[in-house]
């Protein structure tokens, strides 16, 4: 089997979906490079050099590409894996979903222990997976990509799940490139929005060990309001509105507008039309229907009567390409929204989809942010208790606990600490609205199946 080899001409990575694809913070894809057909090589080669690492998936073409780093880097050292992927690459390597399955069960499964880390951002997950990084025998990767990709290649009506299940196994065993002896463990922590396909990943790895960390719903959308500022101040956009902003124009265009609204714990999806890259709903599945619900809840008569036509129009075939969609009629609408108040749906289908996964009884560990940051050491023993790692390492993984895990990115401790620290008390009371709206989660909201130290316990009920 040969593997293709594409020389990077250049690297083209844009912010095109907003505000969680600001230029390098994009899922990633095969298109963030231009690049030319260099020859190809055995694809043995894939398994045999660990500086060539699992990149993305390309679903458009159905092939997994990989990236070639300097043989002497050091990928797991830095945070947000796909970044020095992106930034580092010499050249790339594709190769079809079927030698992806066929590399993988020639390699077997490479490693005893499986850890995975779901997060609601900015909750500490970066740190602890530096943390993990201290223990000798894991290998911890921080946010590699291919599983955002799985996120938004799967159709809602789940056609493709045993697919992408097969996908996922495939991957997950190929990004295992330990880069010192001794490992067995490996231990991934996703994108905030890859909960989302945590019961994939259940049927991918029903053994591995699962935590969640989540964060205080108001602390959460002042920490990710300021590291947006922090963003947006560094040079690191040069988008002209707000990337922010724009991220959330972005919505499902099928049937948002004529669809009940979604409540919590709502699963029912809607046809089956695959999730695209640039839709913020396929991400966070409280945005969409909120959104609609406060369009459609400003609206004039007017109005409706203006997207009921434009939603014909898009259905009569000589009509179809010579009007607007409904979406971008409504842009003003879904604009005037405020950010704040769309962070917090973004922190609440997190949650949501925890509470999701809690209920299909899939195993979890939910670790609060304020808790590991205030009792480092004895949060690190539960983890390390639940997971299965030696508790005589648990004070080397609290070293990492000094350092800066973000050092380096736009979003580094120093950069976010140097903006507003509080939020304006009208930007808090929008928080409170949302929450208000969704019963009974409220911003200390205590997840099922969080560690208790207090009882000494790994859960609660």
């Amino acid at each position: 089997m040969e593997a293709t080899v594409l020389q990077i001409e250049e690297r083209v990575k844009k912010g095109d979906l907003g505000f969680t694809s600001m230029g390098e913070f994009g899922p990633s894809r095969l298109h963030d490079f231009r690049y030319r057909p260099n020859g190809t090589v055995d694809a043995a080669t894939i398994l045999d050099r660990p500086e060539i690492t699992l990149y993305c998936l390309e679903d458009e073409s159905r092939q997994a590409v990989f990236v070639e780093l300097p043989r002497d880097y050091d990928l797991y050292a830095e945070p947000f894996m796909y970044r020095p992927q992106f930034t580092q690459a010499q050249r790339l390597l594709t190769i079809p979903y079927e030698g992806l399955h066929e590399l993988a069960e020639r390699m077997g499964n490479p490693f005893r222990k499986l850890i995975l880390m779901n997060t609601t951002g900015r909750s500490g997950g970066t740190l602890l997976s530096r943390a993990m990084n201290r223990v000798p025998s894991v290998l911890s990767l921080d946010e590699p990509d291919v599983y955002h990709n799985v996120l938004l290649m799967r159709p809602r009506d789940g056609s493709r799940d045993a697919e992408l299940v097969r996908l996922l196994q495939s991957s997950t065993r190929l990004l295992f490139k330990p880069n010192r002896g001794g490992m067995d463990t490996l231990f991934i922590k996703y994108r905030n929005c890859c909960i989302e396909i945590g019961d994939l990943m259940d049927k991918a790895y029903p053994e591995a060990k699962v935590l969640f960390l989540y964060r205080n719903g108001e602390a959460w959308v002042r920490s990710v309001a300021r590291s947006v500022e922090s963003v947006l101040l560094s040079g690191d956009s040069t988008q002209e509105t707000s990337p922010f902003t724009e991220f959330f124009c972005h919505l499902d265009d099928s049937e948002p507008w004529s669809a009940e609204p979604a409540t919590l714990g709502d699963t029912k999806a809607r046809g089956g039309k695959p999730r695209s890259d640039a839709n913020p709903g396929s991400m966070y599945r409280l945005i969409t229907p909120y959104v609609a619900r406060v369009v459609k809840s400003r609206m004039t008569p007017r109005d409706k009567l203006a997207v009921l036509w434009l939603l014909l129009a898009q259905r009569i075939p000589g009509l179809r390409g010579r009007f607007c969609a409904p979406l971008e009629y409504l842009q003003p609408y879904i604009q005037s929204i405020s950010p704040m108040k769309l962070l917090t749906v973004v922190w609440l289908s997190v949650i949501n989809r925890y509470l999701e996964l809690h209920a299909q009884g899939i195993p979890m560990l939910a670790v609060q942010y304020e808790m590991l940051v205030a009792e480092p050491e004895p949060a690190l023993r539960g983890i390390f208790e639940y997971c299965g790692l030696p508790a005589a390492l648990v004070s080397a993984a609290e070293g990492a606990f000094a350092e800066d895990s973000q050092k380096d990115t736009p979003i580094a401790r120093d950069r976010v600490r140097a903006q507003k620290r509080n939020l304006a008390p009208k930007y808090l009371e929008e928080i409170r609205e949302v929450l208000r709206e969704h019963p009974p989660i409220t911003a200390d909201f205590v997840v099922p199946g969080s560690l208790d130290l207090a009882r000494a316990k790994q859960t609660v009920v």
